[in-house]
């Protein structure tokens, strides 16, 4: 799980662009419990069915998207 807490990278636009990069997170206001609820903006990460060698790659990657999203 990773919080984002600038709003301008929205969490699903996050998503979005990173299945552009093959890479697939979850955006985290999707498990929101109701629209009364706090919505949290971040990500739902999981790595077992990536090599480690590829995690570190992949995990550039998003920072890359994220930091694009905030400039």
């Amino acid at each position: 799980l990773l919080r984002l807490l600038d709003a301008r990278a929205s969490d699903t636009l996050v998503c979005a662009q990173a299945l552009q990069q093959g890479i697939v997170v979850h955006p985290l206001s999707l498990h929101a419990l109701s629209h009364q609820a706090p919505v949290f903006n971040g990500l739902v990460l999981g790595y077992a069915q990536i090599a480690p060698e590829q995690i570190e790659i992949a995990v550039e990657k998003l920072a890359h998207i994220v930091r694009q999203l905030v400039r």
